[in-house]
């Protein structure tokens, strides 16, 4: 969900908290604050929308290089899904059934 990354520009998270750009913008709270309560999943996609069209128009951040990470399977290993966020991947591997057998 949008909210993981979009959370960091909410002005409620101002240092100390994960805000660290002190990035504060009463519409940008108030489109957050809205996709947080939305009832379903499209009414939460429009707020999303509009957040990261408020983002792109403010630019609190500059993003100057990101990183790159590589990483090799073996053919037996299912589900691997390569991704930004790695942490708990590990929770959904599993071994190929058709690799096991001989």
């Amino acid at each position: 969900d949008a909210e993981n990354f979009l959370q960091l520009f909410h002005s409620r998270n101002v240092s100390p908290g994960a805000n660290h750009s002190y990035y504060v913008n009463p519409a940008y709270d108030a489109a957050f604050d809205a996709a947080m309560n939305a009832q379903t999943t499209e009414e939460r996609c429009k707020y999303w929308r509009t957040c990261q069209r408020i983002l792109r128009e403010d630019c609190p951040w500059i993003f100057a290089h990101y990183s790159r990470a590589y990483s090799l399977t073996h053919a037996r290993v299912a589900n691997y899904i390569p991704s930004n966020f790695p942490y708990g991947q590990e929770t959904y591997l599993r071994e190929k059934k058709e690799a096991t057998k001989k």
